[in-house]
C-alpha cells in the first residue's frame, strides 16, 4: 500500500534530534525555524492538482502561490521578509500569461511587505510554481506542540467558503461570491500579528487541509485531546440545516484561516474581535482518539454520514 503524505514525510526526514543539535525546529510545523525566530516555508502549486486555469486567471494563480506560503508564516506568529519563486513553464505559455502571473505575485507581495529576491525558471510538459518564503516571528514562534490542557480553541472567520467556491466552478452554476475565496485567498497576517504581540496563542496552525485534520495536528503534536461543539463552528452552512454538507466543509481545504489555542483567561480579550469564534477546548488525552465532537469520536461521527477522511489528502 502506498504511503500517506505524513508517513512519507516521516520516512524521508531526519529525526528531530538531528535538528536539535543544530538549534533548528525541523519538520512538523507550518514553517521550519532557524536561528531563534527565523522562519522558512515552501509550497508548490501544480496545474490541475492545486489549481485549474479553467477557474483561475494567471493573475489569481500568482496571487495564490504566494498566499499559501504567507499563511504558513502567519500560522507561526510571523511576518514575511523575502521570497524566491521557482517556475516550471509548459510549452505554448504566452509572455502575456506570465506577465499576468507575476502581476498577481507582486501585488500580494507588495500588500504584505514581501520582497521577491530571486528564483528559478525551467520548461516542462506541465505548469507549476514553487514559492519559498523566509520570515521572522514577532516573539517566540508559535508551534503546534505548545497547546495546554484547559486552553480554549479559536477559529478565525468561517470555514468552507473556498470549497463552496470550487464547487460553484465545477458545477458551472453561475457566479457565486464564494469563488474568490478559492482563487484569491487572503492570509491572516494582521490577526497573527495581533496574537503574537499580545502573547494570546499557545499553539496555532492554518486551516489549509480541513478543520478536523489540522486540529488533529495540534492534538497529536501536543499529545492532548480536542473537545469540539459543532454548533459553535462558524460555517456558511449550519449543522442543523444539512449535517453531511456541514461536515464535508469541515473536512475541506483551502480556507487559510487561523486555528489556535489560548488560555482561558484570554477569552475576554479575544471575544472582542468579531472575526474570532471559540469552538472548543483542549483536554488531557485519556482515551485513544484525539478529537471528540459533542462527546462522539470524530471518526465515528464522519463514518455515519459517509465521510472517510478528516481532510484533504495530497497522496
Amino acid at each position: 500500500m502506498p504511503l500517506s503524505e505524513f508517513e512519507l514525510i516521516k520516512k524521508l526526514t531526519r529525526d528531530q534530534s538531528y535538528f536539535d543539535k543544530q538549534g533548528i525546529i525541523g519538520p512538523g510545523d507550518d514553517c521550519s525555524v532557524f536561528d531563534g525566530n527565523n522562519l522558512i516555508t515552501t509550497d508548490t502549486l501544480i496545474e490541475d492538482v492545486h489549481f485549474s486555469l479553467d477557474y483561475s486567471s494567471f493573475y489569481e494563480v500568482g496571487w495564490k502561490s504566494i498566499a499559501v506560503s504567507l499563511s504558513d508564516i502567519a500560522a507561526m506568529g510571523g511576518q514575511p521578509l523575502v521570497c524566491t519563486v521557482a517556475l516550471t513553464v509548459k510549452e505554448g505559455l504566452s509572455d502575456q500569461s506570465l506577465e499576468e502571473l507575476y502581476r498577481g505575485i507582486y501585488d500580494i507581495s507588495d500588500e504584505n511587505g514581501l520582497s521577491i529576491v530571486g528564483g528559478d525558471t525551467t520548461k516542462s510538459g506541465f505548469f507549476s510554481i514553487t514559492c519559498t518564503i523566509v520570515g521572522k516571528s514577532i516573539s517566540e514562534p508559535i508551534l503546534r506542540s505548545n497547546a495546554k490542557s484547559g486552553d480554549c480553541i479559536w477559529l478565525s472567520n468561517k470555514i468552507g467558503l473556498a470549497q463552496l467556491g470550487l464547487d460553484s466552478f465545477r458545477q458551472k452554476n453561475g457566479y457565486n461570491e464564494c469563488r474568490v475565496h478559492h482563487t484569491k485567498p487572503h492570509p491572516r497576517l494582521e490577526l497573527s500579528k495581533f496574537l503574537a504581540k499580545n502573547n494570546l496563542a499557545s499553539s496555532m496552525i492554518d486551516v489549509s487541509d480541513g478543520l478536523f485534520q489540522d486540529l488533529m495536528h495540534i492534538a497529536n503534536s501536543s499529545n492532548l485531546s480536542v473537545k469540539l461543539s459543532l454548533e459553535s463552528i462558524p460555517s456558511v452552512i449550519s449543522y442543523e440545516s444539512n449535517k453531511k454538507r456541514f461536515l464535508e466543509l469541515c473536512t475541506s481545504g483551502d480556507d487559510y484561516e487561523l486555528l489556535f489555542t489560548s488560555a482561558k483567561e484570554n477569552t475576554h480579550d479575544l471575544s472582542k474581535r468579531s472575526d474570532l469564534t471559540k469552538i472548543g477546548s483542549i483536554e488531557q488525552r485519556s482515551k485513544k482518539s484525539a478529537i471528540y465532537v459533542d462527546g462522539q469520536e470524530i471518526g465515528e461521527l464522519l463514518s455515519q454520514v459517509g465521510i472517510d477522511s478528516l481532510g484533504y489528502k495530497h497522496f
